[in-house]
């Protein structure tokens, strides 16, 4: 019995021994269940960088998308104040006509601003120019017109105007004036403080200023006040001519509301 007993527990204790080394297989099946959930964990940290890759790439996006705007941003600051500058314009001055406080302009001119469409037209109405060249990089500055797209047209006999500026200048008018052999044409008077002055190219062109002749060679220049009546003509009559009218326009005086007692 004693044996029985020794052996059934010697075997018990062998199963038992070959059980805890199943249990030992399986802990270590534990383990390397373990060990796959630390793949897996792995897998997650994998995922987690992963997911911190996706962050970082959305991150990346966002940073891209600031940048783009804080780029654009930059470039409506300064090229506002660039055109602002050239016009002689004050940001009050510019803020009146666009019809905008100046607060918005300086906001806009310091690369803070984040204007709406509405605003931007009205700054670009304001400068002559068309919204592109507000937000555009330095290199978009440049422009070509193709010359049919600058603005041509006929006065008086024979006169034809093209426009020397495409694009709009405040308070001024340049333009290049051929005349046919003969031709002629009036002058348009402004407010009194309007200078003119006409630059002959080519041919010989005679203006008449109140009254009094002038005659013009290649390189010659007259300056006259633009609201006295004056009147250009080509003093050839087989030969073209060709000149560079300039106009410097007076600003109106501003007028008064009428107050009532």
């Amino acid at each position: 019995m004693d044996t029985t007993d020794e052996n059934d527990v010697s075997a018990s204790t062998d199963v038992n021994a070959s059980t805890d080394a199943s249990g030992t297989r399986t802990d270590m099946s534990g383990a390397t269940t373990d060990a796959s959930g630390a793949t897996t964990d792995a897998s997650g940290a994998t995922t987690d960088m992963a997911g911190a890759t996706t962050g970082a790439s959305s991150a990346k996006a966002e940073a891209i998308t600031s940048d783009a705007g804080s780029g654009v941003a930059a470039h409506l600051a300064r090229n506002l104040a660039a055109l602002r500058h050239a016009r002689a314009l004050t940001q009050e001055a510019l803020a009146r006509g666009a019809g905008l406080p100046r607060s918005t302009i300086a906001n806009l001119e310091s690369g803070g601003g984040n204007p709406s469409l509405v605003v931007l037209v009205k700054v670009a109405g304001a400068l002559g120019v068309p919204i592109d060249e507000l937000l555009a990089s330095p290199r978009a500055r440049v422009r070509r017109w193709p010359a049919a797209e600058v603005a041509v047209g006929r006065k008086g006999r024979g006169v034809t105007i093209r426009a020397l500026v495409p694009e709009s200048v405040p308070d001024e008018l340049m333009d290049v004036m051929d005349f046919e052999p003969g031709g002629s044409m009036g002058g348009t008077p402004h407010l009194p403080g309007t200078r003119e002055f006409f630059t002959c190219l080519d041919g010989h062109v005679q203006i008449v200023v109140a009254g009094l002749r002038y005659d013009l060679h290649p390189g010659d220049v007259l300056g006259f006040p633009g609201n006295q009546p004056h009147f250009y003509q080509n003093a050839d009559a087989l030969a073209p001519a060709r000149g560079i009218s300039v106009v410097i326009l007076a600003k109106a005086a501003p007028t008064m509301a009428a107050s009532w007692p």
